[in-house]
């Protein structure tokens, strides 16, 4: 995706701005260093990770061998 799909894509999961941030090739095409990505890697805070586990009822044996969901 480009940035225009990318920011797109943002604005539609409607994530609070100072709770995340883009990380990985997603970051790079922000700042014009890389002309697309395939996904986007987010950080997000504590707060916004508790209620998106909530939210999508996420479980700890969901995890895969590193620790994501």
């Amino acid at each position: 995706m480009n940035k225009e799909n990318l920011l797109k894509l943002i604005n539609e999961l409607n994530l609070p701005r100072d709770e995340y941030y883009i990380l990985g090739g997603g970051s790079l095409v922000m700042y014009g260093l890389r002309e697309k990505t395939s996904d986007i890697d987010l950080c997000v805070s504590t707060e916004l990770f508790n209620e998106l586990k909530q939210q999508y009822n996420l479980k700890d044996a969901e995890k895969n061998k590193y620790g994501f969901y």
